[in-house]
């Protein structure tokens, strides 16, 4: 039998987010020495994982770490609460950060890059914000971080310092600021007006007498929230998403798959779950709204990629659509559907993160951006070939890989929930999905031809420090597909349990 359920107050959280702080630093110090900055910045990553790892076992009883940082407003600390929830993101972010690290330093050093030491100081602080969301025990905890978040990766979005770069910085950070400042901090104050707390609690924080007696001011700060939630990627607030793809594959990588979407989703989630729960969601009328929602962005994101030949452009769309499953599951009335949404943080991250990484190292190779120009590149790199494959198939959702848990799981919770909108919605975007993922696999592997030039004939794979961790995120992805139930289901299920 497992232990008691409990609330542990220790400084674990703190130290784990020291890491990445404090790799910052060092970093920033080992500038002029490359190999120890390089060293340093794959270092930290590795100390952030194993600091997080060490409260897996508290976590998997059922039990929930937390300090308080500082006080600030009567009842509203600056504080750090792990529970499942939190653990499912930072142990995406932290593990897929480690290998999109070592991605980085081949990337940075192929392309004799500029301001490497910038660069990766800044991915130190983004996965220190990342942890301070992940890790926050309410919202005002969660707002700070998630405003630091921007303003770290702002400068990654525009490492190239070029006049693209800087017009998709502008987008991304008018998105993110501006909707946060116009309605997510609106919403924060609102809920403390009316609940008194900012604490995020399992069941939400609003009473039924709330509900009752504020039920249109709770349905706007409701909508309020969702608006404020850019980084979620939810269609009409996704442009910033497509504009930031002038940023290089690493960063690319990093909004994806590694921090500031899964932020924006788990942000969404959070609102959902520990603010104002699903029995007051569903009085209100707004999980409906939100399956409206979710589900458009889901479709109309899959149509929009059927017809783009940017390759890192079509992976953009499909993360706008491929997060809404997260927050989707969220609003399932079944265990299965909402585990199923939980767990896809993790399982669209690896698969995603794969695709993007194959992405970069097709660049490196030849400069190829577009389809039509790689027609038959997975046959001069094979490694990069194979786990393109692997993350596409994912991607669509087919057994034996991390997307075919997402799914199999969504569906069979909409089945139960008698939903069989959800279904159609989830049959029609594994179909558009099938349609843009196997014409990518087609053209790269030469089945399928574009209408510009042949690719270089001494196209090859660049060095292991790219194709190690394409590799490894493959190889994860198969591993979180064939072993759900001995990784981060059970995770998952914490979270969804009634």
């Amino acid at each position: 039998m497992s232990a008691i359920p409990m609330t542990v107050n220790s400084a674990t959280p703190l130290l784990a987010m020291a890491a990445s702080l404090g790799g910052a630093a060092l970093v920033g110090a080992a500038g002029r020495v490359p190999v120890l900055r390089d060293a340093l910045a794959i270092g930290v990553a590795a100390l952030q994982l194993i600091c997080i790892l060490t409260m897996w076992p508290a976590i998997m009883d059922g039990g929930t770490i937390s300090i308080v940082l500082a006080d600030f407003v009567p009842s509203v600390p600056i504080a750090l609460k792990v529970d499942a929830l939190g653990m499912m993101f930072a142990l995406t972010a932290s593990g897929l950060w480690l290998l999109s690290s070592i991605y980085a330093v081949g990337w940075l050093r192929a392309l004799n890059s500029h301001a490497q030491t910038r660069f990766h100081l800044c991915f130190a602080l983004t996965m220190t914000a990342t942890l301070g969301v992940a890790f926050a025990a309410n919202l005002l905890t969660l707002y700070l971080f998630y405003e630091a978040m921007t303003l770290a990766t702002y400068f990654l979005v525009t490492h190239e310092q070029t006049e693209e770069a800087y017009a998709g910085g502008r987008k991304y950070v008018a998105y993110h600021l501006g909707t946060s400042i116009a309605f997510l901090l609106p919403a924060i104050v609102l809920t403390y007006v009316q609940a008194g707390t900012l604490n995020f609690t399992a069941g939400g924080v609003f009473s039924a007498e709330m509900v009752d007696s504020s039920r249109t001011l709770l349905i706007v700060t409701y909508l309020l929230f969702l608006a404020g939630s850019a980084k979620a990627a939810m269609m009409p607030l996704h442009a910033w998403l497509p504009a930031a793809m002038v940023a290089p594959v690493p960063v690319s990588a990093l909004l994806h798959a590694v921090a500031v979407v899964n932020a924006g989703a788990f942000g969404v989630l959070r609102v959902i779950f520990d603010v104002f729960g699903i029995t007051t969601l569903g009085e209100l009328g707004m999980t409906t709204v939100t399956l409206y929602l979710s589900s458009f962005t889901i479709i109309a994101a899959s149509l929009y990629a059927l017809k783009l030949d940017s390759l890192k452009a079509l992976l953009a769309y499909s993360t706008i659509g491929q997060l809404s499953y997260i927050v989707l599951g969220a609003v399932i009335a079944d265990p299965d559907g909402m585990a199923g949404g939980i767990v896809h943080i993790a399982n669209h991250g690896v698969a995603k993160i794969t695709l993007f990484l194959c992405a970069g190292s097709i660049y490196l190779a030849g400069h190829l951006k577009y389809l039509h120009e790689m027609s038959g590149v997975g046959r001069q790199m094979p490694w990069t070939m194979a786990a393109f494959v692997v993350g596409a198939l994912s991607m669509i959702g087919l057994p034996l890989t991390a997307g075919f848990i997402s799914k199999w799981l969504l569906i069979s919770g909409a089945w139960r929930a008698q939903d069989i909108g959800v279904i159609v919605v989830l049959a029609l975007s594994t179909l558009l999905s099938a349609a843009y993922y196997l014409r990518a696999i087609g053209m790269l592997g030469g089945l399928a031809r574009g209408r510009g030039a042949a690719p270089p004939a001494a196209l090859r794979e660049v060095s292991p420090w790219i194709v190690v961790p394409l590799v490894a995120t493959a190889a994860l992805t198969l591993l979180l597909g064939l072993f759900a139930e001995q990784t981060l289901l059970p995770l998952a299920r914490l979270v969804a349990a009634p």
